[in-house]
């Protein structure tokens, strides 16, 4: 997958809480819920795909046809296409199953742009760093504001604590394992 595929996914220091999403040149910038719901639809995704996988292979264990176990993915996957798991107008993920081999994919559509294709084991570990890039989110804001209330830290320090913060624990969490639909 090369560099402009990539999705970046970082906590930001506003107030409420939130997390930037950036692919390609585009930006989503979505408050902690939201990260939390789309983790939570990366895992239905997966979910969803691996057991169309094992039905299907259940189909073809049964040596009912490839034409039987492809007529039964399409109409799974007819279910779920036009909405899949996520945000309507953010990030969508559609599972999925090849005809060929049974092997189970999720398509994330990316905020309106072209698919990715991506196994479910990395969607499900790209869903565990949203989670905790969420966390690290509303942690950096409390911490700050606690520290603003009970300090006297001029705008420099309170740069100062942020930036130490940030290299305490990685804010840019990237799925590098996304291939191309």
């Amino acid at each position: 997958m090369s560099e402009d595929d990539s999705i970046t996914i970082e906590a930001t220091r506003a107030s409420p809480p939130t997390c930037r999403v950036t692919y390609r040149h585009q930006e989503l910038v979505l408050d902690c819920a939201a990260v939390r719901r789309l983790a939570e639809a990366m895992h239905a995704a997966a979910a969803r795909a691996e057991a169309e996988a094992a039905a299907a292979g259940v189909f073809r264990e049964l040596q009912l046809g490839e034409e039987i176990v492809s007529g039964m993915l399409l109409g799974l996957r007819s279910r779920y296409e036009k909405h899949g798991f996520g945000i309507k107008g953010t990030l969508t993920f559609v599972p999925g199953v090849s005809v060929f081999d049974a092997a189970p994919f999720v398509h994330l559509n990316l905020l309106g742009g072209r698919a990715v294709r991506i196994d479910p084991a990395v969607l499900r570990g790209m869903a565990a760093q949203w989670l905790a890039c969420a966390e690290a989110a509303e942690r950096d804001v409390i911490l700050l504001y606690a520290l603003a209330e009970a300090t006297d830290l001029t705008p420099d320090q309170v740069e100062e604590v942020y930036r130490v913060m940030r290299n305490v624990r990685p804010t840019g969490l990237r799925d590098q394992e996304a291939t191309d639909a």
